[in-house]
């Protein structure tokens, strides 16, 4: 779906009297029925209707997403004003568009997040944008364009159904008019910088040379790890491979989550115990130079989806019905935007998924992605008068191209020389 208004979904009439109970978007009649409403991909695909006096539900089913609003639709409380911080421009518009960018989940708010271009590209024209954003991602919103409703409230706790009343009473006190924002975690976007370009990503320090390197995401917590306890000695192992295709030029970096668990010098530390606004800005520096990031399936990938030049997705099995959900969704080219996310799926907590598989996997998807750029743009390169080995080498130094192409010639006939075994044998 395309940029939309929900009263283009419900009517104007159920949209000017929904409420909005921390990032739920409901309606209530006379008789206790309390409805749904699809102001998100995810409240379309989960519709619910339930009676608030029978404690009944009339339409859909409990699942994991509206399990919360029927949980605590009955605790309901209006959000403390302490929690609630305004960053007010000038009214240009008669009209206001509210969008929610609330989430229990930092990662779905992210992705709400980048609907901010295309819906401030469509409708600025006629509304002025009333945004209300967590705290964690509102440092990244250009708010000389929108006015912003910043909330400072845990993302489990959003779960308990913050009554809102208080924004919808600032925008009817300033507007004649308004709607609310359908918002899509799987927005198809047209370009990739035209979306970096909207926002404020990065610390953009002027006259700054660009620092490549290599870069593992890491989280501490064992149900999101490589390999439970193993992640640690993964990580080392991954990189000592990888130091033998990049040469010392290429810092390897781990980024992330800081725990107990200490990394041999040759690997930069860079994990964090807190994610502020300078953190977040230091490591999206780092994810628009590198070469490539890998990390295990997450939200803490969606943003070197973004800004980075290729992520590698590590993929436990109980989350390979999630694949491509944690990356921003483009429209370009396949070659292009399979090159840029890949998933490498594993077993269970991908326990049995090797540092040597991972890191021969990435080295040859980073010399596939630097051919297929080659062939996408072969054109200008022949006025070079160099062949793709060649222009590769010259323009990669601290990459061991020749080596990167041996390997992938040894894994291929590997390959082929156990398929004709197989194939005698049945």
């Amino acid at each position: 779906m395309n940029t939309c208004l929900l009263s283009e979904l419900t009517g104007k009439e159920k949209m000017k009297n929904a409420s909005l109970l921390s990032y739920f978007t409901v309606y209530s009649d006379n008789d206790g029925n309390v409805e749904l409403l699809p102001a998100d991909n995810h409240a379309a695909a989960y519709p619910l209707v339930f009676n608030s006096r029978q404690n009944s539900v009339t339409r859909g089913e409990i699942n994991f997403f509206n399990k919360p609003l029927i949980t605590n639709y009955y605790k309901r409380c209006p959000i403390e004003m302490s929690r609630v911080e305004w960053k007010l421009k000038s009214i240009q518009q008669s009209k206001c568009l509210v969008i929610n960018l609330l989430d229990n989940c930092y990662g779905h708010s992210l992705l709400k997040m980048f609907n901010l271009q295309p819906l401030f590209s469509e409708y600025s024209g006629e509304f002025d944008l009333m945004v209300i954003v967590h705290k964690s991602i509102a440092a990244f919103l250009p708010s000389e364009k929108m006015h912003l409703c910043i909330v400072s409230v845990p993302f489990y706790d959003l779960e308990n159904c913050y009554e809102l009343d208080v924004i919808l009473d600032e925008v009817r006190k300033n507007y004649s008019d308004y709607d609310v924002a359908f918002l899509n975690t799987y927005f198809n976007y047209p370009e990739r910088n035209i979306l970096i370009e909207f926002f404020n990503l990065t610390s953009n320090q002027a006259g700054k040379p660009p620092s490549r390197s290599i870069i593992f995401y890491y989280r501490k917590d064992p149900k999101r790890s490589w390999g439970l306890s193993k992640q640690r000695k993964r990580i080392i192992k991954f990189f000592k491979l990888l130091r033998s295709y990049f040469d010392e030029s290429i810092p390897l970096i781990v980024i992330g989550e800081k725990d107990d668990k200490l990394f041999p010098p040759f690997i930069l530390d860079q994990r964090c115990e807190k994610f502020d606004d300078p953190m977040e800005f230091k490591y999206n520096d780092l994810l628009t130079e590198c070469l490539f990031v890998t990390g295990v399936h997450g939200s803490h990938l969606i943003m070197p989806s973004l800004l980075a030049r290729q992520v590698f997705h590590l993929v436990p099995v109980h989350k390979w019905r999630n694949v491509s959900e944690d990356a921003v969704n483009f429209s370009d080219g396949i070659v292009s935007s399979y090159l840029r996310n890949i998933h490498l799926s594993g077993s269970f907590s991908l326990l049995f998924y090797s540092a040597k598989k991972a890191a021969e996997k990435c080295t040859g998807l980073y010399l596939a992605s630097l051919e297929k750029e080659f062939k996408l743009k072969s054109e200008e390169y022949c006025k070079h008068g160099m062949g793709q080995t060649e222009y590769l080498t010259k323009n990669n130094p601290f990459f061991n191209v020749k080596k990167a192409i041996k390997l992938k010639n040894k894994k291929e006939k590997q390959a082929l020389r156990l398929l004709k075994v197989i194939r005698r044998l049945v």
